[in-house]
């Protein structure tokens, strides 16, 4: 599998995605930095989206190679060129914690080490962190309408979106869903 997925929206999450520009951002507003938030789903496969100061959604994609991949792409020339005008400011994480502790033995925790990559780089940075549990999934999914399709491993980037979206609705940068116009 390449390091890097840029997915491809059923036609679902297509309408979904124009419904949340079309309504969710609130008018007037500048979209200032294209990429001040950025927030991550992290794992073996590692998902992530962007979103503007305004909450415009940007850009979403899947990181694979676990923190070696999340590593090259938070560093490499490609996420400059990515994230183009200007570094993120928030970074949003979905928070991994150990639940249940049969079957860990030999286990690498692979979601804890991208956590330790993303924290660093985000310090390093200078963005703020947030962190999300993921036992909050089903209803980010519900505010947003952007709903996983495929195999888990193409679909970590809904997650992160997802992610995004709540933190969004909630600090009141995007407009909550109850008020959008009906129809």
């Amino acid at each position: 599998m390449q390091s890097m997925e840029k997915p491809t929206l059923t036609h679902s999450q297509d309408f979904q995605m124009r419904c949340l520009i079309s309504h969710g951002i609130k008018p007037n507003t500048s979209m200032g930095n294209p990429h001040h938030y950025l927030a991550l789903d992290p794992g073996e496969g590692t998902g992530w989206a962007t979103f503007a100061e305004n909450g415009m959604p940007t850009n979403y994609g899947n990181v694979y190679g676990d923190a070696t991949g999340i590593y090259k792409f938070l560093h490499s020339a490609d996420s400059r060129i990515e994230f183009g005008i200007g570094l993120p400011k928030v970074v949003i994480y979905e928070k991994w914690t150990l639940r249940k502790a049969k079957n860990v033995q030999g286990s690498t925790m692979l979601s804890s080490q991208v956590i330790g990559v993303v924290r660093g780089w985000a310090t390093h940075i200078g963005a703020e962190l947030i962190s999300q549990d993921s036992m909050l999934n089903p209803g980010n999914e519900r505010e947003s309408g952007i709903s996983p399709h495929g195999t888990h491993s193409q679909s970590h980037w809904t997650f992160a979106f997802n992610h995004g979206w709540h933190y969004l609705n909630e600090t009141g940068i995007v407009i909550n869903r109850l008020h959008w116009p009906e129809g």
